[in-house]
């Protein structure tokens, strides 16, 4: 675990071969009514940017599906869209972490 708050990742995972550094996020955000199910999350913001040698991978706790969208860093991510039925779905409740899982450029 870090050991302060200005570290640049919030946790380690090892997956037995190798050590992952993840940088944690959350969302209340809901979807907004008669559209797709989908969610704007920011990654990114003007005090932070998270390059792939800084983290490895994002989990994003979202409230309303209760459970985490885990997925690497490209290195440039912004911002993702986060739904069960989109891009990302796959990696819904997904804790498999190594080097050829769950890559999304």
């Amino acid at each position: 675990m870090p050991l302060s708050d200005a570290s640049i990742y919030d946790c380690v995972v090892d997956n037995g071969k190798n050590l992952y550094k993840i940088q944690i996020k959350s969302t209340i955000k809901l979807p907004i009514k008669d559209t797709i199910t989908t969610i704007q999350v920011p990654l990114q913001n003007s005090k932070r940017v998270y390059t792939k040698s800084d983290v490895d991978y994002f989990a994003v706790y979202v409230y309303h599906l209760e459970g985490f969208f885990i997925f690497k860093n490209n290195g440039n991510m912004q911002s993702v869209r986060l739904s069960l039925v989109g891009k990302y779905s796959k990696n819904f409740n997904n804790f498999v972490f190594n080097r050829d899982s769950q890559s999304h450029s």
